[in-house]
């Protein structure tokens, strides 16, 4: 008699809307590994689907808790200082988040994407209800975040993920030294400091060579192209990156994703091609066909783009974040410039 299927339950505020969406496509990836080995997969996500959502995986149940405009790109914390009135939004997702808490099967593993919301509380709640080991991922921007809550309100928190025997997963181990300092209690900060650190499972499928990537864009073999990845928000530096790149004066600059600096941008840089959201492969078919990709962001811990591009064989030029100065030691392909100011 063959032993029961493992049913594990996502918890994020991140997911991929519709097959070759951007967004979140980290946890699907999380996702997929678990359910190749053989585990029965679950996915709470905030935010709302679109009309094809259900076809972005069949093997893997998602279930889209709401949220209206709070969730999506480029990100909770840029959609809320945009307009305050947003967190209302959060109201009826949370009560869809809890009626799901109440009304759940059992789960053996309850992984959380994103330090706050996802991991505490729902997390907690979700683990102690199911009785399931609760494993929570923190990326940069939710450490970060959780870095500028009043003390009062992070040691309850540290304290319940503790509590909980919640196994913290840092993508970076630069991340990992940041919570342990926002946790003042020394118990705490060795329960951080004993966390294990592991970047997400990248999902790419199959890129052309950089040939055959330039043939299909239509770039030309002498052209020299510099791309930029990421959302248009201030905290990503897009500025920075922009007036690295353009010091190039021959060099084709595009630049990948979309956000409230976008119209200003276009208007002062004509000579930029902003291409917009683009879907994952297509993203990944520029990282291919680029001759270096450059990143000026100070908040990632791991940032994804750089090791998709690696992974392609393509160069990036980068300030220095989270883990990036230790990778390019061991990486010629990765170059850290500007690491003061």
């Amino acid at each position: 008699m063959s032993a029961p299927q493992q049913r594990t339950l996502f918890l994020t505020t991140s997911y991929p809307r519709h097959p070759g969406d951007f967004g979140g496509h980290f946890v699907r990836s999380h996702a997929q590994a678990e359910q190749a080995d053989g585990h029965s997969v679950q996915v709470l996500a905030f935010g709302e689907p679109t009309a094809n959502a259900e076809c972005s995986d069949p093997n893997i149940e998602v279930r889209w808790l709401g949220g209206g405009a709070l969730f999506g790109a480029p990100g909770v914390l840029p959609r809320l200082s945009e307009r305050r009135s947003r967190l209302l939004l959060l109201v009826p997702a949370f009560l869809r988040a809890l009626s799901a808490l109440w009304s759940s099967e059992r789960y053996d593993r309850v992984i959380a994407h994103f330090l706050l919301l996802s991991g505490w509380p729902l997390g907690v709640w979700f683990g102690r209800r199911s009785g399931a080991a609760l494993e929570v991922v923190a990326h940069g921007s939710d450490v970060r975040l959780f870095e500028r809550l009043p003390v009062w309100l992070r040691l309850p928190i540290a304290r319940d993920l503790a509590a909980a025997g919640a196994r913290l997963r840092f993508v970076s181990e630069e991340l990992r030294a940041r919570m342990a300092r926002a946790v003042s209690a020394p118990e705490l900060r060795r329960y951080v400091e004993s966390q294990p650190v592991g970047a997400m499972p990248l999902d790419l499928p199959e890129v052309p060579d950089r040939e055959q990537a330039r043939r299909e864009l239509g770039i030309g073999s002498d052209e020299q192209v510099l791309l930029i990845v990421g959302r248009l928000i201030e905290g990503k530096r897009v500025r920075v990156a922009l007036g690295a790149a353009l010091l190039l004066p021959e060099a084709r600059v595009v630049v990948i994703g979309s956000g409230p600096l976008r119209g200003e941008l276009e208007e002062k840089l004509p000579e930029t091609q902003f291409l917009g959201e683009l879907s994952h492969e297509l993203c990944l078919m520029w990282m291919s066909a680029a001759d270096a990709l450059v990143c000026a962001s100070r908040h990632e811990g791991a940032p994804t783009a750089v090791r998709e591009a690696r992974s392609l064989g393509t160069p990036v030029i980068a300030v220095e974040a989270g883990d990036l100065l230790t990778w390019a030691r061991a990486d010629e392909g990765i170059w850290v410039v500007g690491t003061h100011g």
